[in-house]
Formats: C-alpha cells, sequence, structure tokens
C-alpha cells in the first residue's frame, strides 16, 4: 500500500489528510510490537518512506503552482520557509516525528537505533525548510523530550538502557542539527545549553563526559557566530555546573553528608569531585 498507493491515498480531497495520520500511526503500531523485530523495522522504514513520498508530492504541487502563477509571482518570496508552525503543517511532520520519538524509545537497541537514524534523518534532509517556530515545536514536542531520562532518573534508580546505548549518539544527532541549521536554531540555544548543563551535572560519569563533549563539539563549530546573548547562556550554564559539582569545603560536606550512611557519603563526594 505504501510503496504503491499511498500518494493516491493522501491526495484524496476528502479523506487524504485522516488516511495519512492513519497509516503513520498504524506503522508506529507496527514498529512498538514486541513480537516481531523485523516487522518494526521494516515499519520504520516504512514510516521514513511515507514522509518522502508525502514531501515529494507537495514538491510536485509546488513546482505546478508556480509554474501556473503569473509572470514575477512565484510563490513563497526569498527568506520565507515553506513549513511553519501553522495548524496545517504542524498535521503533516507531527504524526511522523512523534512516532519515530516514540519508537526511539523502544527497550530493543536495533529498533530504537533505527527510529532514531530515522527521526535525525528527516530533520536532517528537510529542515532547511522549517521555520524558526516549527523548529521550536519540534524540539520542545520532539527532541528535548528523548533525554527524559536526564532529568528524571534520580541516583536510586541508576543508569537507565537507554541512557547507556543511545543517549551519546542522539546527542551527537543533536549537535549536528545546531550545527546545520544554526540561523533558524539560536533562540532555541539557551535550552539546549541547559540540557548538556544537566548532562554534565549528572551523577553518571559517562552521561557527564556526553556533555562536555557536546559542549566542546558545539564550541568548535560555531563558536565565531554566537552573539553576547549566547556566550552569557553558556557562562551560566557553566557557573550553575560548577555550582552543582564542584567539591565541597569541609563545613559544607559535614552539612550537606549530615545523616548520610557511608555509601551515600562517598557517592555525593564522587559526583561533587568530578568538575
Amino acid at each position: 500500500v505504501v510503496h504503491e498507493s499511498f500518494h493516491q491515498l493522501i491526495e484524496d480531497p476528502a479523506h487524504g489528510s485522516a488516511a495519512y495520520v492513519d497509516c503513520i500511526n498504524c506503522l508506529t503500531t507496527f514498529a512498538s510490537n514486541a513480537q516481531f523485530p523485523s516487522v518494526s523495522l521494516e515499519a520504520v522504514d516504512l514510516i521514513h518512506t511515507c514522509t518522502s513520498i508525502t514531501i515529494h508530492g507537495l514538491a510536485t504541487d509546488d513546482a505546478d503552482a508556480a509554474a501556473a502563477s503569473a509572470p514575477g509571482e512565484n510563490g513563497a518570496g526569498a527568506g520565507e520557509y515553506r513549513f511553519t508552525e501553522s495548524e496545517a503543517h504542524v498535521r503533516l511532520w507531527f504524526p511522523v516525528l512523534t512516532g519515530l520519538n516514540r519508537i526511539s524509545v523502544d527497550p530493543r537497541l536495533d529498533i530504537r537505533t533505527r527510529a532514531l537514524d530515522s527521526l535525525f534523518q528527516v530533520l536532517e534532509t528537510y529542515g532547511e525548510t522549517f521555520s524558526p517556530g516549527l523548529w521550536d515545536l519540534v524540539f520542545h514536542g520532539v527532541l528535548f523530550p528523548l533525554f527524559d531520562d536526564i532529568r528524571h532518573v534520580d541516583e536510586e534508580q541508576g543508569e537507565t538502557e537507554w541512557l547507556r546505548t543511545s543517549c551519546a549518539p542522539a546527542m551527537t544527532r543533536m549537535n549536528a542539527l545546531f550545527a546545520k541549521f544554526f540561523s533558524a536554531l539560536s533562540g532555541l540555544l539557551p535550552g539546549y545549553l541547559r540540557l548538556l548543563g544537566q548532562c554534565i551535572a549528572h551523577h553518571n560519569e559517562a552521561v557527564a563526559h556526553i556533555g562536555v563533549g557536546s559542549i566542546k563539539t558545539l564550541l568548535a563549530e560555531k563558536a565565531a557566530v554566537f552573539s553576547d546573548g549566547m556566550w552569557d547562556s553558556l557562562c551560566e550554564v557553566v557557573a550553575s555546573v560548577f555550582e552543582q559539582a564542584s567539591p565541597l569545603s569541609d563545613t559544607a560536606l559535614a552539612e550537606a553528608t549530615e545523616g548520610m550512611g557511608v555509601e551515600e557519603r562517598l557517592r555525593l563526594v564522587g559526583t561533587r569531585h568530578r568538575v
């Protein structure tokens, strides 16, 4: 159906929009099935295929519209974005992106790796057509939630499988998005830097190294175009990290560990002395 008839389904003026959403949701459900990993992998690939077919169809429609317009009327002017935060465009992109987001936290490593690759491939391929407003929705609704384990998994719960195996590649792809679309994403930089600061201050040392490496990579690629406000945001994050993770004085350590057992004291000292 996807390869042979999907374009016809979504072009139906009466039911195309509903068919599109239903198809993506169906594939997301197939991808999340726990019994047949080969079906899950194929479903992820088909979600990506649906995106390509849909955007190709829209490109054809745009070309036809441009050809039919009067001379000098070429549709969107220079500097305008093809996809914005409008309701129609959100309905187009969010079924795919939120579906891949859900599969990206699948307990099976190969499934979530394929989903993460597809998610970031879609964004890297079509991101130049996104307005800053649409990017804002994508980051807050799709990308930042990927890293919820960093914010919500405490020391008692230990390290999750996602943090151990998928956090580093996901953060690498996030950095690549900022490097590629920096002008459109610059308004999101403070929130991204705060996320990296949470990584660095995390009780898990591997996660902390991911945060440090990501900030170093971002600075190596984009520091030359940082505004004063961006440097201020970075300095605030660094100051916060040092406040949370720098070694405590003897007096402060005694106050912080009062009533703790030996293991808890050692864990706190280890975390605070890492920076």
